[in-house]
């Protein structure tokens, strides 16, 4: 059947490995059990097995990620998913003699299907002998559940208080901060308590414009809420509306000039829109900032090849663009940095190690603290400059001269962890050092010209 593929005892054998970590796998299902190409290697790339999955099993299809196994459940973390995966790879377990349930889950940890039963019997064989549960195994292993059930809903609250005003956010943040100590310590009746008395400070505190629109988000699409850790969707659609108003007034002028490069604008931003319905927000305004890179690119030919002076209102409509261009590129690079170490703490928090969720905490707050206030100092210089107001303008310079500062001081302060975060085990794409880098050696350079 190849090289890697696993029944009997050498499936027990890579089962008792997925214990202590996670192991490549690849399936390539036939129509009956014995037909199953199931194969594991600790060694071999997943990459590796999917090939030989394909040379060597029965079928043209397979499903390949990671395995781990948690007491009596294998959890398949896929990278491509099949129908009935579950139900098949139970089979192929059971006609190996391996009792197991199996969860099939997708990259970002949504549970797709199970096949779950109760009271499947113990096989001491999937155990190394010193590792056989024992009773005292069995209640440390419970316990740790509940510490992982604690540390989800502690990154929860932190997300929560992230969006109150400094001086409420700040209140709820130590009081987080003594129970993440105390989960540490393994203080679990302190920590259950502790936060629901955090849950009623959360309550009495006065609303803002983020928990008024928890309602309103809960009936939005997936896709607006995923990773949302710091992310103010009301900014972020101010944002979109104002490209949308200025986009199809300038691709139709760029029409005159340059008709095809025109319709592929008009035709990006009709896909932008429908993104936009869709609830996609960070992938829509990706797709605008792209647009009107694209549509400055085109201005500028049209400009030189026709040869004129920029008059004195087209320089300061140009300059504007320009600094909104700044904006969208600065908030995109935030938002996927605030993206990547939300779905960092998701894949932490799911993690049975105490010191695994204590960190999950530690880039919560990383996530929070990303600079944002330069985002707000931009757009404050956009409307000076468009109103004419060179003294503000110069105000406004100066004050993202400072948040510019604030930004790389954040970076600086936070590099080790933060390349921690991007050389992380699980395979979750984080750029956030390199992104933000860029993103504001951009700002400084082209503020400075203007």
């Amino acid at each position: 059947m190849g090289e890697y593929a696993v029944s009997g005892p050498e499936l027990k054998k890579m089962i008792k490995l997925a214990r202590k970590q996670p192991m490549p796998f690849a399936f390539n299902p036939g129509k009956s059990e014995e037909e199953h190409y199931l194969g594991m290697h600790r060694k071999r790339s997943v990459q590796v097995l999917v090939q030989e999955a394909k040379s060597v099993g029965p079928g043209p299809k397979v499903a390949f990620g990671m395995a781990e196994v948690d007491r009596k459940l294998l959890r398949l973390t896929c990278e491509r998913v099949l129908p009935m995966l579950a139900k098949r790879v139970k089979k192929y377990l059971k006609y190996n003699k391996v009792a197991l349930n199996v969860e099939i889950m997708d990259a970002d940890g949504n549970i797709l299907e199970s096949d779950i039963e109760e009271g499947l019997p113990d096989d001491p064989s999937l155990f190394e002998d010193e590792d056989a549960p024992s009773a005292e195994a069995t209640k440390t292993s419970e316990q740790t559940q509940d510490a992982k059930a604690l540390a989800r809903k502690l990154v929860e609250m932190r997300n929560q208080g992230a969006a109150l005003p400094t001086p409420q956010r700040d209140k709820v943040g130590r009081a987080l901060s003594q129970l993440a100590d105390w989960l540490k310590a393994g203080e679990l009746g302190k920590v259950n308590a502790g936060l629901g008395s955090v849950s009623k400070l959360l309550a009495s505190l006065p609303s803002t414009p983020s928990q008024e629109q928890g309602h309103e988000r809960e009936q939005t699409p997936r896709q607006e809420q995923a990773s949302d850790v710091g992310i103010d969707t009301d900014r972020l659609r101010e944002t979109i509306k104002g490209l949308l108003s200025t986009l199809p007034g300038d691709i139709q002028t760029l029409a005159k000039a340059n008709p095809d490069t025109a319709a592929k604008l008009a035709a990006a931003m009709g896909h932008a829109k429908t993104l936009i319905q869709k609830g996609d927000l960070p992938k829509a305004l990706d797709l605008l900032m792209r647009c009107a890179d694209g549509l400055a690119t085109a201005q500028k030919a049209a400009r030189t090849a026709e040869a004129q002076e920029v008059v004195p209102e087209g320089l300061v409509a140009q300059r504007v663009h320009d600094i909104e261009l700044l904006h969208s590129q600065w908030q995109v690079s935030r938002m996927r940095s605030v993206d990547g170490l939300g779905a960092l703490v998701d894949r932490l928090a799911r993690e049975e190690d105490p010191d695994l969720l204590d960190i999950a905490v530690k880039v919560g707050v990383l996530a929070r603290d990303v600079p944002e206030g330069l985002e707000r100092a931009l757009l404050e210089l956009a409307r000076f400059v468009a109103a004419g107001d060179s003294s503000k303008s110069d105000a406004a310079k100066a004050k993202i001269s400072g948040e510019v500062a604030a930004a790389a001081k954040y970076l600086k302060a936070h590099l080790a962890d933060l390349k921690k975060c991007e050389d992380n085990p699980f395979g979750i794409k984080v750029d956030i050092i390199t992104g933000l880098s860029k993103a504001l050696k951009s700002i400084q350079a082209s503020v400075a010209k203007m």
